[in-house]
């Protein structure tokens, strides 16, 4: 019987290693190269290495690939130049390597760019309303890499106030006067360049802010105003209507009515015994009508009297109320003064 033989290939994989980058040893400036170098051992076949910046993937140069003499593995490099910005400074930069015999992402190494940048200043008052006679300072604030560590204080119309100290960053003011403002320039250097920016003192008057304060709080006050009882309107306890006028006469006739008024009156033989209770407000739908707007305070209201005896004068019989244009008139005693006006 004859032998069958069969060959069969077994290809064994070499592990790359960790990949290495050189080229972070020294910072570099703003604006300026600076090229990184990846480099990976020991892959078979030969491995591929990708460049981010943060997450987002950047081409390099393509992958120099070189045998290694005493193994049947490779060395793999890849090259990565960038013209760096301020921004650039602290963005992590990775090399992963990808090989069939590890998960993408296994084998990553990233390190952060150090790029060195001159500062940007800004000043930061100790308040936005100086006042004449407190204690200020102008504070210099500068982002820069190094942070800056020398800061120089200039007055732009001339000479720093005599009682004007600065300290460093700080730019002391121990009593405000008007004759502090002007235009300040504060320069920080941090030995790779400089920055400078200005700042407008202008001091206001102690009475100047006082009323500003007082007048923002009463404008933030009057957002919610208040009523006094005295400004209330009160409604109508009593409401009586007007009898329909006739389509016949031009003037007609009260039947029947109570008049009260601040002199002394007759009773009429039609009202009632007693009077009704008086309200805190006496008002009629009548007096409404005439007068929608009037608002009656319970001081100005005389109080009801009982009516007296009748008297040897004449009575104030009120006589025909002629209507016009919707408006009834009275018409009796001259020296009465009617205040209210019950109808039956």
């Amino acid at each position: 019987m004859p032998v069958r033989t069969a060959r069969a290939t077994v290809t064994v994989l070499g592990v790359p290693g960790k990949p290495v980058i050189t080229g972070f040893e020294d910072a570099v400036q703003e604006g300026g190269k600076v090229t990184l170098t990846c480099t990976s051992s020991g892959s078979k076949p030969p491995a591929k290495l990708h460049w981010y910046r943060d997450q987002e993937e950047i081409q390099g140069r393509p992958d120099v690939v070189e045998s290694n003499p005493d193994e049947p593995t490779y060395t793999v490099t890849s090259e990565l130049t960038l013209t760096v910005t301020r921004n650039d400074n602290n963005a992590l930069i990775a090399c992963a390597v990808d090989h069939p015999s590890i998960a993408n992402g296994d084998k990553r190494t990233e390190q952060p760019l150090s790029v060195l940048f001159s500062p940007s200043v800004l000043i930061h008052p100790k308040s936005d309303l100086p006042r004449e006679g407190e204690k200020f300072f102008l504070q210099c604030v500068g982002n820069g890499n190094p942070e800056p560590t020398a800061f120089v204080w200039r007055r732009k119309d001339g000479e720093l106030p005599p009682l004007a100290k600065v300290d460093g960053a700080f730019l002391h003011f121990e009593s405000l006067n008007k004759s502090d403002n002007g235009v300040y320039e504060c320069q920080a250097d941090n030995g790779i360049g400089m920055g400078d920016v200005t700042h407008t003192l202008l001091v206001q008057d102690q009475q100047d802010s006082d009323l500003f304060i007082f007048t923002s709080t009463l404008l933030s006050s009057s957002a919610f105003p208040t009523f006094s009882p005295e400004t209330s309107v009160l409604p109508t306890t009593e409401a009586e209507t007007l009898p329909p006028p006739s389509s016949s006469s031009s003037s007609t006739t009260v039947p029947t009515s109570t008049l009260t008024s601040s002199s002394t009156l007759p009773p009429l033989t039609s009202a009632p015994s007693t009077l009704p209770p008086s309200p805190e407000i006496p008002t009629t739908s009548l007096s409404n009508a005439l007068f929608p707007d009037l608002t009656l305070l319970p001081s100005s209201v005389p109080a009801r009297t009982p009516p007296s005896p009748p008297s040897s004068s004449s009575p104030a019989t009120p006589s025909s109320v002629p209507r016009l244009n919707g408006v009834y008139t009275f018409t009796g005693n001259p020296s009465c003064t009617y205040t209210n006006l019950t109808m039956v």
